[in-house]
């Protein structure tokens, strides 16, 4: 069974927890199967950061949040959405309904993360030359080519001996 739940991360007296999608039987801070946030109890407020999209995608897959972790979810408005898509409702009464439910709570919108790519390296412009202009070489104009057919042989037909 794959849970939801919180990974320690952080120094001795100063803990940041990922929160991530794991297997019920693994240890508390061993592997994992995929990060789906940070939560950090020392900032005041807290501070949680949640990808909506892997938090729905693993709820939607059966993992069961710990009680922490739902307490979070419930927090961030996530579980509210995951309640009016089981119940089949429109993408923009949803869009409306956590806006409405986001100004009641006075809380942010989600934050989208972006995916960090290393940059390019920078492109260094050549100085530009100007190439001399040549004339353009005439059409050639082929002449069709008439393909013969090949001739058809036909092999004499040999029977087959008799078996045993």
């Amino acid at each position: 069974m794959v849970k939801l739940r919180l990974k320690r991360m952080g120094k001795k007296r100063q803990p940041v927890y990922k929160i991530v999608a794991v297997d019920a039987r693994a240890p508390r801070d061993g592997k994992y199967l995929e990060a789906v946030g940070q939560y950090d109890p020392m900032t005041n407020p807290h501070t949680v950061v949640i990808d909506e999209e892997k938090a729905l995608k693993w709820l939607g897959f059966g993992a069961q949040p710990t009680d922490t972790v739902k307490s979070l979810l419930r927090q961030t408005g996530i579980l509210y959405k995951r309640q009016m898509i089981k119940k089949n409702f429109a993408v923009e009464a949803i869009e409306t309904n956590m806006a409405k439910w986001r100004e009641g709570r006075k809380v942010e919108e989600p934050v989208k993360v972006k995916k960090t790519v290393a940059a390019p390296a920078p492109v260094v412009a050549a100085p530009v030359v100007e190439a001399p202009v040549v004339a353009a070489p005439a059409p050639v104009v082929e002449a069709p080519v008439v393909v013969a057919p090949a001739p058809v042989v036909e092999a004499p037909v040999v029977a087959a001996p008799a078996c045993c």
